[in-house]
């Protein structure tokens, strides 16, 4: 029985299509952020995801891009969170504030190099 189950288990996955993903992401401001900031990145990291739950936007992954900053409130501090979605979210996600990923833009997760 349990070998029955697992082969219709496993015909089944086998059909399903894989999810269709894209990246957006957000440039972090001073304090006008829609998430709170935490104490780490990891603590940010879990608002955003918290945020975007609200939404119903599911989050695979996010990472986080230091660049130029500026010390006004209302301007970018220079990370920019970028974050992978299902690419059914992409215009809720583009309408709450975050923006498409410009083409040849790159994630970089360790080794492995995403897009």
């Amino acid at each position: 029985m349990l070998a029955l189950f697992s082969a219709v288990a496993l015909l089944v996955s086998a059909c399903e299509e894989p999810i269709k993903t894209s990246w957006v992401y957000y440039a972090e401001t001073g304090c006008d952020d829609p998430w709170p900031a935490g104490t780490s990145d990891e603590e940010t990291k879990a608002n955003l995801v918290k945020y975007l739950s609200q939404y119903e936007i599911p989050v695979y992954k996010i990472a986080i891009h230091e660049g130029e900053a500026c010390d006004d409130c209302s301007c970018d501090t220079g990370r920019k969170f970028r974050v992978e979605i299902n690419r059914k979210s992409e215009e809720e996600a583009l309408q709450i504030g975050f923006q498409e990923l410009p083409e040849g833009d790159a994630v970089v997760y360790g080794s492995m190099l995403q897009r």
